[in-house]
């Protein structure tokens, strides 16, 4: 029975693996003859004049933009936690709420942040538009990085005087250790289950782009860059979660 119930595994296994295998196989292969002989660089080539152009102005109105909000949620959060009288849950559930939508919107600008200010980098430097220009999306960057860290060490400011238990500063290295280790169990668990929702979401995004990267690799030509640095993701986050579930399982 136990042998039948294996066997049943590695043949479902096995069907999954063939399926993906085939399937890539097919779209590939597909995507290839459809695409022959099309010049991708030139159905692709863009004004690189008004891309950087546009980039830039799109990246300063999106951080900027996104760091105000931020910082409004933010301060709206404190103002409002000055007037609770420390028993009314649901008020500072409210407070609370406000200011994890401060985090959200402030770590989703950084990352826009850095993705703008790459693209916007790579067009300014091939149309050479202005210094101006450069120097624009430069400072908008080091503003965006510098508000991002500010905007979280705020935060936490603010969490800590709520919950008085917290412990540890944005600005010292070991800030996320001691940050979990004042935390109560039922708040280590809501990290952690966090943590495993974006351990596996990120493991869906991986294996989505891989995908994607492999086929337009056989259409573009474009190298392996791409694929190694999807690969170097994925492999640094399957190993940090393999070595610290075996330590955590093994420590005693």
């Amino acid at each position: 029975m136990k042998k039948s119930k294996t066997l049943n595994v590695v043949l479902k296994a096995a069907c999954v693996v063939l399926v993906m295998y085939f399937s890539g196989y097919a779209v590939g292969r597909m995507a290839g003859k459809a695409t022959k002989g099309v010049d991708f660089r030139e159905i692709f080539r863009v004004n690189e004049k008004y891309a950087a152009i546009v980039l830039t102005v799109l990246h300063a109105v999106i951080v900027i933009g996104g760091l105000i909000t931020a910082f409004a949620k933010m301060i709206s959060a404190k103002k409002a936690a000055e007037k609770w009288d420390g028993d009314d849950e649901d008020y500072i559930d409210s407070v609370e709420s406000t200011l994890d939508h401060a985090n959200i919107i402030g770590s989703t600008d950084m990352i826009f942040n850095t993705m703008l200010f790459a693209s916007a980098v790579y067009f300014l430097e091939k149309s050479r538009v202005s210094a101006a220009l450069f120097t624009l999306v430069t400072v908008v960057f080091l503003l965006g990085m510098a508000g991002a860290l500010l905007l979280t060490d705020r935060c936490v400011d603010l969490v800590k005087k709520l919950n008085p238990e917290k412990q540890g500063s944005v600005f010292d290295p070991k800030f996320e250790k001691k940050w979990l280790d004042s935390c109560d169990e039922a708040q280590k668990q809501l990290i952690w289950q966090a943590g495993f929702t974006a351990y596996r979401a990120g493991n869906v995004a991986c294996l989505f782009m891989w995908f994607l990267a492999f086929v337009l690799q056989t259409i573009l030509h474009y190298g392996l860059i791409p694929i190694i640095c999807i690969g170097v993701i994925w492999l640094t986050m399957n190993t940090a979660y393999c070595v610290t579930a075996y330590k955590l399982e093994h420590k005693h």
